[in-house]
């Protein structure tokens, strides 16, 4: 579902709502792909984060639905993933270089490669991964 609200050539804030499943990541990066208002480069580094956010959302919250939003405003493009939480004790997130033959493990370095800022709020019931991009990388993205 995608609520989109404009005000303005420039500015924009557009959500939607997807099944926190292994098999919904694809229809997140094409719900980010497809969002033409903003300059490719600045989808493919969205891309990239959401991908990430959204699997960590699969890995370690409760389930449910996740709302995935985008905000953009002069100068800057905001991502969020908004999901129900973890039972687990909050740990804070660290982007943290794996050993060289792990599987997994480099995503929030790509995020942080990609992105001026990006976060982790914990409350009680949500959790909220965030980022930041400038509202124009470059045509291909900051890291391709």
């Amino acid at each position: 579902m995608l609520n989109a609200t404009t005000a303005g050539r420039e500015e924009f804030r557009a959500e939607a709502t997807f099944a926190i499943r292994r098999d919904q990541a694809p229809q997140v990066r094409r719900w980010v792909r497809a969002l033409r208002r903003l300059p490719a480069g600045v989808r493919a580094d969205l891309e990239l984060a959401v991908s990430e956010f959204f699997s960590n959302c699969v890995r370690h919250s409760r389930g449910g639905r996740v709302v995935v939003g985008v905000q953009c405003a002069p100068g800057t493009v905001r991502l969020w993933v908004t999901d129900p939480g973890s039972d687990a004790p909050a740990a804070a997130p660290a982007a943290r270089l794996p050993h060289p033959l792990a599987l997994d493990g480099r995503g929030l370095c790509l995020v942080g490669a990609v992105c001026s800022r990006w976060g982790l709020d914990i409350g009680t019931t949500l959790t909220r991964a965030w980022c930041e991009v400038p509202a124009a990388p470059g045509p291909e993205g900051r890291l391709r």
